[in-house]
């Protein structure tokens, strides 16, 4: 069975629409509302309330401050520089390189106070999820444990393995602001 639909037509660009006054104003060229900064006025990018500046100072405000002697993880990550680094040292070393690039051997190099943390995440696999992911592969009715599987002892294996494992990586903990000059 079928309806008969009234549509509305841009004039401009050939859209069809369901309602009249979107057709009328498809192409209609709207000045782009700059929004304001609700903490200090300043200019603000698009679907924002504050601009990053301000963002960056609340996120700063609400993080735990830890010590750099105190912090365990090992690795910081440094906002001016977008980049991971796996000591405090390692990243004066960069900010020194940098200052030389810049200014030759005699430039005195502007060191960051503090840095982001980070949360580690050691290397493991989800065995549940790839006995899932390897039953998806199988005939419709196919369940691993019904079907004579040792998964006690594949579980088993996978979690000692997991154990074993020494490889990290490392994401940014906004929460945590290690002072680096404490």
């Amino acid at each position: 069975m079928s309806k008969e639909v009234k549509a509305w037509k841009c004039e401009k660009c050939n859209k069809y629409y369901l309602v009249k006054s979107f057709a009328d104003s498809c192409c209609e060229v709207i000045p782009e509302k700059v929004n304001k900064c609700e903490t200090c006025g300043g200019e603000v990018e698009k679907n924002y309330l504050k601009c990053g500046s301000c963002r960056g100072k609340e996120q700063f405000e609400r993080a735990k401050k830890v010590k750099y002697s105190d912090y365990d993880i090992g690795c910081l990550w440094d906002e001016s520089k977008q980049k991971y680094f796996g000591s405090k040292e390692e990243l004066e070393e960069q900010y020194e390189d940098d200052a030389q690039d810049l200014m030759g051997y005699e430039a005195v190099p502007e060191f960051p106070i503090w840095c982001y943390g980070c949360i580690s995440n050691t290397f493991s696999i989800d065995i549940d999820f790839a006995i899932e992911r390897a039953e998806e592969n199988m005939y419709e009715d196919f369940e691993a444990d019904r079907d004579g599987f040792d998964l006690k002892g594949l579980r088993e294996f996978v979690k000692n393995f997991n154990e074993m494992q020494t490889a990290k990586s490392y994401d940014t903990d906004y929460k945590t602001v290690v002072l680096l000059n404490e």
